[in-house]
């Protein structure tokens, strides 16, 4: 019998550690993931830049990672098999102010970039990862072959599949369910709560400098990261220093800054054009650091999906949803919708890896008819 082949859309970290609890627990698995953005990383994006020789690097979504107390036990062997492999580094840094959603563990980085956290995640479970590559449709197969999914990508190409999990944001998620003609699969009131989730929308503005301006950097900033009052500034609320952030001291130096939301939804609805956009961060920037010198690469990536304000709360605290045939006793595969906005620790790592290794749970029980626990 054939081993099973399961599709994860989406290369972020849910589907990073959805791919590491499938592999652990059924090694057997064929593991392919599609994404449409060119690079894995989903909101763990790392932003580079080639000046000459070198290579820069900038974190422009997730910043560090705040372990939360809640998961603190139960996530502790897989921060501690992080750790030891290097991938992640207590933040040794200094962060001027605070936000609510930080919380009380310890913060870390990813030496590498974010980026690089999940590609590896990736690499060591052994899936077949094509970047760029969009799900356009998800269609029921049935026949002498089994149940399963054939899943379209928007070249045209149709592969099939045992299972799918989708870990995008909802709102794709739900675009997708809907083109596929499948999103009677989801009950209307449990529907109408999907469609009602919140996501933040920014800017993430990356700054790139050559080498030999790193001690003026380092004289002028007291910090490594600093949330910006609204006195300083209305429209950026985060500077990071990203390049002392993951603690390299030399090669090129790079600065990020986050927008409000407000901004952000606000430029994102009027399509105002990137650069001027761009040039406008730019400016606000040269204002809260006026001895900053022009970057040799600027890069612009606007988040028009960034944290759920809110996640869903599902019965029992479960943290996917595996969806059913609206049809009582209709045979179907596996198909799980998946991700932080499903976990009720929220828009964080822990939240991912709680979603995923949910989701791996699922697929076991269903593939297999066997429950795996996440742990190490």
């Amino acid at each position: 019998m054939p081993s099973p082949r399961v599709l994860i859309v989406g290369a972020g970290c849910t589907g990073a550690f959805l791919s590491r609890a499938l592999r652990r627990h059924a090694p057997a698995t064929v593991i392919v993931v599609w994404d449409a953005a060119e690079l894995p990383g989903g909101r763990m994006r790392t932003e580079y830049a080639q000046l000459g020789a070198l290579l820069g690097k900038a974190d422009s979504g997730a910043q560090y990672i705040t372990q939360d107390e809640r998961a603190a036990a139960e996530h502790a062997e897989l921060y501690a098999s992080l750790r030891a492999a290097g991938l992640l580094l207590p933040f040794s840094g200094a962060i001027v102010g605070s936000r609510a959603a930080d919380g009380g563990g310890q913060n870390f980085i990813c030496p590498d970039g974010m980026g690089a956290l999940v590609q590896r995640t990736f690499d060591e479970a052994a899936v077949t990862l094509t970047c760029p590559r969009k799900a356009v449709r998800v269609s029921r197969r049935t026949g002498g072959g089994g149940v399963g999914w054939d899943v379209t990508s928007d070249d045209g190409a149709i592969e099939g599949f045992d299972a799918v999990v989708l870990t995008a944001p909802v709102p794709e998620q739900l675009l997708l369910l809907e083109s596929s003609g499948l999103d009677g699969w989801i009950d209307g009131e449990l529907r109408r709560r999907l469609a009602a989730l919140q996501y933040s929308s920014r800017y993430a503005i990356s700054l790139f400098f050559p080498p030999e301006v790193r001690s003026l950097f380092d004289a002028n900033l007291q910090w490594t990261a600093k949330y910006v009052p609204k006195e300083e500034d209305d429209a950026l609320v985060y500077i990071c220093y990203d390049s002392a952030k993951r603690a390299q001291h030399d090669g090129v130096v790079s600065l990020m800054a986050h927008t409000s939301v407000p901004y952000g939804l606000h430029h994102l609805g009027a399509q105002t054009a990137d650069d001027k956009v761009a040039d406008d961060l730019l400016e606000r920037l040269r204002r809260l650091l006026p001895w900053m010198p022009s970057p040799a690469q600027t890069s612009l990536h606007a988040w028009r999906l960034s944290q759920v304000r809110y996640p869903l709360e599902l019965p029992s605290g479960q943290a996917c949803l595996p969806l059913l045939p609206p049809q009582p006793g209709v045979e179907s595969a596996p198909l799980v919708m998946a991700g932080d906005s499903f976990s009720p620790l929220g828009s964080r790592m822990d939240g991912c890896i709680q979603s995923g290794e949910a989701a791996a749970a699922a697929l076991n029980d269903a593939l297999y008819g066997r429950v795996a626990s996440g742990g190490e």
